[in-house]
């Protein structure tokens, strides 16, 4: 089954390098520039668009929608919680060890471990998907964050290359994969 990730647009958070879990932060300037050139871009006609329910993905699900299109707001593809890191800026010696799948630490600040994230929403949500559409043609797309659309490659990958974690997807990039 192929599948297409596309992460939000820029928002400010990103543009002032924060984390930003949970907070509903809007487009910046150059989001909101990415979000009309994806808009305009998009080669196909998503059948399905499965949305994190934070207001930067929707905004972004929404604009490539079409009449026919079926949106569904899926909680479990919101953004990573990252507890005491919320709104602070990313450091990137704790980015890299937050990504490290075989650590599964939440530096002692109540981010969701990154294991847990996989093994509790994001696996079992692309499960669901490849059960219910296995011989499906549909387009089905998943408009999320960084974390899920890491998530998602190392799913991808059959669990066989952790490192795909430790690469950011980029804001209103479209990414194929197959599960």
């Amino acid at each position: 089954m192929t599948i297409y990730f596309i992460r939000h647009c820029k928002t400010k958070q990103n543009s002032l390098n924060r984390w930003s879990g949970k907070a509903d932060d809007l487009p910046s300037d150059e989001g909101l520039r990415q979000l009309e050139n994806l808009k305009n871009s998009i080669s196909f006609s998503p059948d399905i668009i499965f949305s994190s329910p934070l207001k930067r993905a929707i905004l972004t699900a929404e604009a490539i929608k079409n009449k026919n299109t079926k949106l569904i707001v899926e909680d479990t593809i919101k953004e990573r919680d990252f507890g005491l890191l919320e709104g602070t800026e990313v450091i990137a010696k704790d980015k890299k060890i937050l990504a490290d799948i075989e650590i599964n630490t939440d530096l002692g600040l109540n981010v969701e471990k990154i294991n847990d994230m996989y093994q509790n929403r994001i696996k079992p949500f692309l499960n669901r998907l490849k059960s219910n559409y296995k011989d499906s043609n549909k387009k089905i797309v998943i408009v999320s964050h960084s974390w899920v659309g890491r998530l998602i490659a190392y799913f991808a990958s059959k669990e066989t290359k952790p490192s795909v974690i430790q690469v950011t997807p980029h804001n209103a990039t479209i990414y194929k994969y197959i599960i």
